[in-house]
């Protein structure tokens, strides 16, 4: 359910899991940014799909990209926005 971000792109995506209201999504900001959020209620925070803590009301999570980079092998060369289109169709 995230957004599409080009390769090459310098970006952290951050998406919520299992929002509560449908105008909650996901945002995309660049990878140095340092975003905090603020719990209103009680909640759980997930990082790469592992659970990591629970976070109480009034309690805040900072988020920075790591300086850690990792690379990907590709078996294959194809555009991404035709590998979007495929996948729709």
């Amino acid at each position: 359910g995230g957004p599409i971000v080009p390769e090459g792109l310098d970006a952290m995506v951050i998406t919520p899991i299992c929002p509560h209201k449908l105008h909650v999504r996901p945002i995309v900001v660049r990878s140095d940014s340092q975003v905090e959020l603020v719990e209103h209620d009680e909640g759980m925070a997930a990082i790469d799909g592992q659970r990591v803590c629970r976070v109480s009301k009034g309690e805040s999570l900072k988020i920075t990209g790591s300086k850690e980079r990792v690379s990907f092998i590709r078996f294959e060369q194809m555009d991404l926005y035709s590998r979007i289109q495929d996948r729709l169709t």
